[in-house]
């Protein structure tokens, strides 16, 4: 029944009247995670996949590819470099790559040129989302309702703080949703993904999760799309089979976390 009433709340914000779209989006939280997520480099930019909620329930959410940038404790964002001496080194995420919005507000790219590795001296790139990280859509033109630096401020602090289960790692939600979107991040982007390809980076990711809280319990939803392809919405692709779930589960957190605490009400 949860289930059922949190797609039917995703449902609503995606018949909201196409003219709110033009005031500024939803403030976003973002997942820690409990390690780097690497970044997969392919066609020119070097890009991974994070999980994130909605704060604000009365705001627009995000068209696609809306660009956000991080606030709260933001220094919590960091691009992990691991150098051709073979030395790790961490540096502000916010400046180095771009983030934008996937699917709605529960999933954003986060994107560094592959270019910038050689500026950066880097072999490899990696994402770490610590505590406490937010995110703010860049400003729109004439915007009709725009975030105040006081709704900012609330935002970021008070109601990121009731969302604190992002930051544990031992919830089994997240922990699921932390898991798929690493699976995801190993994944090209756009086109069919079959089931071998798709085996191969949740063999890897299952590997270097084993223990771990959520890990079972998305091994066997992982299963299901293998099984089941023909069940997603979206069609025969492991991808989006993968993405369909990790939204569910993360839709059903995010409309628990909005009834708690009436969120942007």
């Amino acid at each position: 029944m949860r289930l059922r009433h949190a797609i039917l709340s995703a449902l609503a914000f995606l018949l909201l009247p196409c003219a709110a779209a033009q005031a500024a989006p939803q403030i976003l939280a973002l997942l820690t995670t409990d390690s780097p997520v690497p970044l997969d480099c392919r066609d020119g930019q070097c890009t991974a996949m994070l999980t994130a909620i909605c704060l604000q329930k009365d705001r627009v959410p995000p068209a696609p590819e809306t660009a956000y940038e991080p606030i709260g404790i933001q220094q919590n964002l960091k691009l992990v470099i691991t150098g051709t001496d073979g030395r790790v080194r961490e540096v502000a995420g916010k400046g180095e790559m771009t983030i934008v919005s996937q699917r709605n507000f529960l999933s954003v790219r986060v994107t560094v040129p592959h270019e910038a590795m050689t500026r950066l001296g880097a072999t490899a790139l990696a994402v770490f989302v610590g505590k406490g990280v937010s995110l703010l859509a860049a400003p729109i033109p004439n915007d009709p309702n725009p975030q105040t630096e006081k709704e900012i401020a609330h935002t970021a602090d008070t109601l990121r703080n009731e969302a604190a289960w992002l930051d544990d790692p031992n919830d089994a939600y997240s922990s699921q949703a932390r898991i798929a979107n690493r699976v995801l991040s190993m994944l090209p982007m756009h086109g069919t993904v079959g089931s071998a390809e798709a085996r191969r980076a949740f063999d890897q990711v299952a590997q270097a999760n084993q223990g771990k809280p959520g890990m079972k319990e998305f091994g066997q939803l992982y299963k299901k799309c293998e099984d089941t392809q023909g069940w997603s919405i979206y069609g025969r692709n492991m991808r989006e089979c993968v993405e369909s779930w990790h939204d569910s589960l993360m839709m059903e957190r995010n409309v628990e976390y909005w009834e708690r605490t009436g969120a942007g009400s």
